[in-house]
């Protein structure tokens, strides 16, 4: 039950790192044109 909580952690940290990289991707694009 521990490492399913450790596991559900870590698949949040991932994919909330996702979001952050294609929002300063989308800045980035942003800041080009």
């Amino acid at each position: 039950m521990k490492d399913l909580g450790s596991l559900l952690i870590l698949i949040i940290t991932v994919v909330g790192g996702l979001d952050i990289l294609t929002i300063v991707a989308k800045k980035h694009k942003n800041k080009e044109k």
